[in-house]
């Protein structure tokens, strides 16, 4: 019995329906009970629940890894019907002559290469449309301007040379946007409202840039988009929407503890978030543009957060991110999904087709190629004749070996009782 490439598909989405449904739930409640309390722990806990699951659901189901606590049966495996019988096993042309390379061999179907298509159109798909979606996003700013002089640019310089960024950071301003905003993975950006390059604005340059720059620091363009990706992909699992709002909220307050500590004036950022924060109201069609002050509870949090301890080094990076690789590698054994049918039995199922396939394309060829030789003229050069008869030889060996396999199978097959 082998799986078809539907019931594949249903098992993978069935598992990582479980697989992402324990990981979030579990993030939220160890993020709720304070099991996990530094900043930079609860972003990569987050971080993992999110692609937990799709790493688990594709190693185990596509890599066949069966989990400690086993898999419970979606689908049966659809049986493979046999194609040959014992006296047609008997009957194969039992010739010592094959041909060279030169003759045709048979051809995949075009549904067969489809199916082998499949993942490489499906990420040249996905790679197409994250560029639509990056596009889309720049031209909802318009015309931006490019900034090479100023205040802005000259605190924007300061800040990476400080930071000691190895790339450059490209300058705009844009009509459109209400709030400042990082944007650029390959191209890190930072676009600022046209508002904000008044002459009597001019004290937002730092604080403001540098909460920007925090974002490109920590990768965080990339980080959502990929959230961003995931929540569209798998639209049916509801859960993606919280660790989404966590991961973006985590990314604000830890853009905020570096911006803190950068300019070492927490109480600048907070004039900064409130200032932002007024514009943004002043002009909700953009209010989207801005999710570091689209919720007010969790901007009043901010604000209270940097006048409390700016300075305060919320948790290092690095054991969160062992502990989330640590929790990714568990996940494929620990956890337990869905499969088509048990390991043995697809085993089983697989060499006997295997066996069948095999034993079919070699029976076809001897006959196509024994109908060749029988219309090749009499007068064919002698060395390529012995070439045949030698190819021939290879060729019987083949079949002698897989012959035994095929009647095994079809003797498992024909026994009374046997339900496949």
């Amino acid at each position: 019995m082998t799986a078809s490439t539907e019931q594949l598909c249903l098992v993978f989405l069935a598992t990582y329906l479980a697989h992402s449904t324990v990981l979030i739930a579990g993030a939220w409640l160890a993020v709720r009970h304070r099991l996990v309390r530094s900043l930079a722990a609860r972003e990569w806990l987050w971080r993992a629940a999110l692609v937990g699951g799709i790493l688990g659901a594709t190693v185990q189901t596509f890599a066949g890894v069966r989990p400690v606590a086993g898999n419970a049966t979606l689908f049966e495996a659809r049986a493979v019907a046999p194609r040959v019988s014992v006296a047609a096993l008997e009957r194969a042309p039992d010739v010592r002559r094959l041909s060279d390379d030169r003759l045709p061999h048979a051809q995949p179907a075009p549904a067969t290469r489809l199916r082998h298509l499949a993942p490489g159109l499906g990420l040249l798909g996905l790679g197409l449309w994250c560029g639509v979606l990056a596009l889309r996003a720049r031209l909802a700013l318009g015309n931006r301007r490019r900034l090479d002089d100023g205040p802005w640019r000259r605190a924007l310089d300061e800040l990476v040379r400080d930071a000691r960024l190895a790339r450059g950071v490209r300058l705009s301003t844009s009509a459109r946007l209400a709030a400042p905003v990082a944007m650029g993975v390959l191209q890190p950006e930072i676009c600022v409202p046209v508002r904000a390059l008044e002459a009597d604005l001019a004290y937002l340059a730092r604080p403001a840039l540098a909460h920007e720059l925090a974002h490109h620091k920590r990768f965080d363009p990339f980080w959502l988009g990929l959230t961003h990706i995931v929540r569209t992909l798998f639209f049916f699992q509801p859960l993606n929407r919280l660790a989404a709002r966590e991961l973006a909220h985590l990314a604000e307050l830890a853009a905020d503890d570096w911006a803190a500590r950068r300019t070492g004036d927490g109480l600048a950022l907070a004039r900064c978030l409130t200032e932002v924060a007024g514009w943004v109201q002043s002009d909700p069609p953009l209010l989207g543009t801005c999710p570091m002050v689209r919720r007010r509870g969790r901007l009043a949090e901010r604000v209270h957060r940097l006048l409390d301890d700016p300075h305060e080094d919320r948790g290092r990076a690095l054991p969160a991110r062992i502990g989330a690789a640590l929790l990714l590698a568990c996940v494929p054994w620990m956890l337990p999904g869905w499969a088509v049918a048990s390991d043995a039995r697809a085993a089983n199922d697989r060499s006997w087709a295997n066996a069948d396939r095999m034993h079919r394309s070699l029976v076809l060829e001897l006959e196509r190629i024994d109908a060749h030789l029988v219309a090749l003229p009499a007068h064919m050069p002698v060395h390529l004749r012995a070439a045949l008869e030698a190819r021939a030889q290879e060729l019987q060996t083949a079949l002698d070996q897989v012959r035994p396999a095929i009647r095994s199978g079809l003797e498992h097959d024909s026994r009374p009782g046997e339900n496949r």
